[in-house]
């Protein structure tokens, strides 16, 4: 008995550790991944259509999420965890990088709306 309970214990502790770092880290790389696609999106919007989209925003705000995400891997394989000060640093750069993002992504859906309501003028 005491060797399930073990052996259970362990594999509990993979599955709340390990595995939901490994699982915020690609969560993170693909969230990053999905913005600078878009951006590079509005990007072609804005070369066919001559419209500024601020792709920019889209492209490079995810920056901080980036961060985040490669942070956090190397405080795993260091530490295991973030420090309080790195927790800051890099909540605060999750922050910063959503609310660029959220306002990349107005821009474009105003830009896109006119394209597609009123056409190319």
């Amino acid at each position: 008995m005491e060797e399930a309970r073990a052996l259970l214990g362990a594999f509990v502790d993979f599955l709340y550790f390990p595995l939901t770092t490994f699982f915020s880290i690609a969560g993170g790389l693909l969230l990053w991944w999905g913005f600078f696609t878009v951006g590079m999106i509005a990007r072609k919007y804005e070369q066919t259509f001559a419209r500024r989209t601020n792709w920019q925003f889209l492209a490079l705000a995810p920056s901080g999420i980036l961060i985040y995400t490669i942070w956090q891997g190397i405080a795993y394989i260091q530490r295991g965890k973030f420090t309080v000060t790195e927790q800051w640093i890099n909540y605060t750069l999750v922050l910063i990088s959503g609310v660029l993002c959220l306002w990349g992504a107005y821009v474009f859906k105003k830009v896109a709306e006119r394209i597609m309501t009123k056409g190319v003028e």
